[in-house]
């Protein structure tokens, strides 16, 4: 009964303004990739290895496209992620810490913020702990049934999100260290994992291919590039144990006593648990991720949070040892605590809020009102019309909106209008000029290193023009001498502003031609 109120308030979290934000650019990226299967091959070739969930959203639209049917899926696999989380705790440990378990993150504001998402890491999270699950009972059980979910369910996770690979690794020193507790299923082991790797042959092939372009580092900013990611430094890792504890959206003050008080818990039931191979496979899968992305980062910034969501669940589960034998008084005090700080992420999160500098919540970004504005320029829209972006933050919701739009008044959609970005580019005279380049969404871009094809039509070709003024952070777009100002300036030499509309987030500028 008491799991049923946990899944129930999980649930009733995670569907709270589920659809009340416009899609941001990774989302639109998401469904805009959705393939079927025959197209899978082709995108491993691309270089685009996170398959698995555009394969399951070519499906899922067709339920579908407006934001709230569309994020429901992840919230789906939120909710499952916290029954099976029980379920690992309940054969592992006991009962008590599987309620604790389930509890701590059926209201953590981190994993609702990313159940809220049209991405890969709730399914990411759930595919990780079916492997888990099929794993530490393949250990003690023996049933093949077990290795062979075992090996489903990792590949499966190694085709979502590259990271699920440090998840793997992980699982391989576990065994590696404690081999002589499981001389009986090492056989069952070895050979499950062998037929893991053979399967992912493919995603390898892609990966290796990925990597070798972001080493590249001629190419990495000019033409793909992970460069938006910050150096790692000192306070890393303690914002992200900060946002498990209490999400992205509080201040230092709420996000220190979180942290604290889940510290301590983490603290003790590592301790109490300490000579426990079980805790150590949980603390392992929890924590060596963490360094392995921290140690990569060091040379090539690649260290954002999100990546790690799957250890939080780890997290929460050595807190909730922890705290399964604590005195009923000391409970109750500190499941107050719980709720009062994931009510303060929350409420902020639910108001499209992230607290402190680009640091601190690392690739998550506030949404948009791209659907807002996508709509006013549909309904006004000639078909011989420009639309140009300053930033790519909204090229990709933008075309989805379009796509999945309502028919223009000219009697085409709005899809067929190409989405453009328009840079400033240096000319021998040192005047800036304005040139085009169409952002590449799927094919061919790791065989020429480049997401950005230019295009030849310039820009004095269009009588009118939609830009589309935003950027990752709004507040700097406005900025004197910002890159958008800039092409404001140079447009205004050829062309007169006729319409202004202001979105948060977005600013759509009509010009025509003087």
């Amino acid at each position: 009964m008491i799991l049923f109120f946990i899944v129930i308030t999980g649930i009733s979290l995670r569907l709270y303004q589920l659809g009340a934000f416009s899609l941001w650019f990774d989302e639109a990226d998401s469904i805009l990739s959705a393939i079927p299967p025959f197209q899978v091959l082709g995108m491993l070739k691309a270089g685009r290895v996170l398959v698995m969930h555009n394969l399951f959203l070519n499906f899922w639209k067709i339920a579908g496209t407006d934001e709230f049917t569309l994020r429901i899926s992840s919230a789906i696999f939120g909710v499952l992620a916290i029954v099976v989380l029980y379920r690992i705790a309940e054969y592992v440990f006991d009962k008590k810490t599987a309620l604790w378990s389930a509890f701590l993150l059926s209201i953590s504001p981190f994993n609702i913020y990313y159940s809220q998402e049209l991405r890969p890491y709730a399914m990411m999270v759930l595919l990780t702990l079916c492997a888990v699950y099929c794993l530490v009972k393949g250990l003690k059980e023996k049933k093949i049934t077990y290795w062979l979910g075992y090996v489903v369910f990792t590949v499966l996770n190694f085709y979502t999100h590259w990271i699920a690979s440090f998840y793997f690794f992980t699982v391989i020193v576990y065994f590696i260290i404690w081999r002589r507790d499981h001389k009986e299923v090492q056989k069952a082991f070895i050979f499950s994992n062998a037929v893991v790797v053979l399967l992912s042959i493919p995603w390898v092939w892609s990966l290796v291919r990925v990597f070798r372009l972001i080493l590249d580092w001629d190419s990495l900013f000019s033409k793909i590039s992970i460069g938006w990611i910050p150096a790692v430094d000192y306070a890393s890792i303690p914002f992200t144990l900060k946002n498990f504890a209490a999400g992205y959206s509080v201040n230092y003050f709420i996000g220190g006593a979180a942290l604290l008080l889940y510290g301590i818990f983490f603290l003790r039931g590592v301790f109490l648990l300490r000579n426990d191979r079980k805790m150590w496979l949980m603390f392992l899968l929890f924590v060596f991720p963490i360094i392995l992305l921290y140690g990569i980062s060091e040379y090539r910034s690649c260290y954002v949070d999100r990546y790690l969501i799957v250890s939080s669940a780890f997290f929460y589960l050595i807190v909730a040892c922890g705290l399964r034998d604590t005195k009923r008084v000391l409970r109750i005090a500190v499941l107050g605590a719980f709720i009062v700080f994931s009510a303060c992420g929350l409420i902020m999160q639910y108001h499209n809020f992230l607290a402190g500098d680009f640091i601190e919540h690392r690739g998550a970004q506030c949404k948009k009102q791209e659907h807002r504005a996508a709509d006013y320029v549909l309904q006004r829209l000639n078909p011989e019309d420009g639309i140009l972006h300053v930033c790519r933050s909204t090229v990709l919701p933008f075309e989805f909106y379009f796509k999945y739009g309502e028919k223009t008044g000219c009697g085409l959609r709005g899809n067929d209008h190409p989405q453009t970005l328009v840079f400033l580019r240096g000319r021998e005279d040192s005047l800036p000029t304005l040139e085009l380049y169409k952002y590449s969404l799927v094919t061919g871009d790791l065989d020429s290193h480049y997401v950005y094809r230019p295009l030849n039509a310039p820009v004095r070709s269009y009588n009118r023009i939609w830009l589309i003024f935003s950027e990752w952070d709004f507040s700097s777009a406005s900025l004197p001498g910002s890159p958008g100002n800039k092409v404001i300036d140079l447009l205004k030499e050829n062309y007169r502003i006729v319409d202004f509309k202001r979105f948060y987030g977005v600013e759509v500028y009509l010009f025509i031609k003087k």
